[in-house]
């Protein structure tokens, strides 16, 4: 190996989406100290690859410096000759091994996967790179790749943390125009894994049940108007979207609750046809003696027929 001096434009890296994690005090201690670790690199004919130091790559952009310090790995052109490894399995795993430390986000775990996929199949370099990058569950690997081919918008997301590889592959059978839809709900929510688990679950029945173009869906005045309120994208209201007969048989028994004069609410236990299996009443009190009167009203109540009402679903379809 030997340091020399190359112009920033002619770098290149494989892993282009590590900004996600500030580079701040990066960028400070190379503005102070100057580049302490030369970045590492390989000469392929007419094109420089960097194989360790992306995120110094990136803060020395920032800094808009344009002759940059190297360490020229020479020796990889006759190292492969040699044993007869594929090139592009030896840098893809000096690279891995190289920025294993710091660690991998989802978007270059996936540019990561693209290069891997263009490995001969079955063969074992192959298999301990993916099994290096945790890649080996099929579905982890085919939503990389997904990832890929969706384009810079969808890395970006995945880089950011608003989006991740789960929901690429949960959105595996929607057309690219909702994908788009989806991807810019989850970037303008900012919404928890849990959350986007929620929503996609939603979204898929609804594609399921006939097709619904979600594009459309999330374009519509609800959807536009949840801006940032954390209770907008709640349980409660994924709930009243994905069964909204089922929603307006909750407000109806609400409002015979009230009719009956009780401060109370009843809860759904549901079982997979949607039957309410457990019934229940939360009784509403400020003091022992509201808890007292209500307890008389509701043992008066149900003595009368109506009170039955309160768990008889009357319907047939209740989706």
């Amino acid at each position: 190996m030997k340091i020399i001096n190359l112009p920033i434009e002619e770098l290149s890296c494989p892993f282009t989406f590590s900004w996600n994690r500030p580079l701040n005090a990066l960028v400070s201690s190379i503005k102070e100290l100057g580049l302490i670790h030369p970045l590492l690199v390989w000469q392929k004919p007419g094109e420089y690859i960097v194989i360790s130091g992306t995120r110094r790559l990136q803060a020395l952009k920032e800094l808009s410096i344009a002759m940059v310090p190297v360490l020229l790995e020479e020796d990889f052109t006759r190292h492969i000759s040699t044993c007869g490894t594929n090139p592009l399995e030896t840098i893809l795993k000096l690279a891995i091994e190289e920025n294993r430390e710091r660690g991998f986000n989802a978007a270059e775990k996936a540019l990561i996967a693209n290069l891997i996929s263009e490995l001969p199949d079955g063969s074992s370099g192959k298999k301990d790179l993916m099994g290096r990058m945790d890649l080996l569950a099929p579905n982890i690997y085919k939503a990389c790749l997904k990832a890929c081919e969706l384009g810079p918008l969808f890395l970006d997301s995945l880089a950011c943390g608003s989006l991740d590889l789960e929901n690429i592959h949960a959105m595996e059978s929607f057309t690219q125009s909702a994908k788009e839809a989806v991807r810019g709900l989850f970037h303008h929510l900012s919404m928890s894994y849990q959350k986007r688990r929620l929503w996609l679950e939603l979204l898929n029945d609804l594609y399921l049940q006939g097709g619904t173009h979600i594009e459309k869906l999330l374009s519509s005045q609800p959807f536009v108007a949840l801006g940032r309120h954390e209770e907008a994208v709640g349980r409660d209201y994924l709930y009243s979207l994905r069964y909204p007969k089922l929603t307006q048989y909750l407000k109806e028994r609400h409002k015979l609750i009230i009719e009956m004069g009780l401060n109370a609410k009843t809860k759904l236990h549901l079982n997979d046809n949607l039957e309410d299996t457990r019934p229940s009443l939360t009784i509403n009190f400020t003091s022992p003696k509201e808890l007292i009167l209500e307890l008389q009203r509701v043992l008066e109540i149900a003595q009368k027929p109506c009170f039955n009402q309160l768990w008889d679903l009357p319907w047939k379809d209740k989706n």
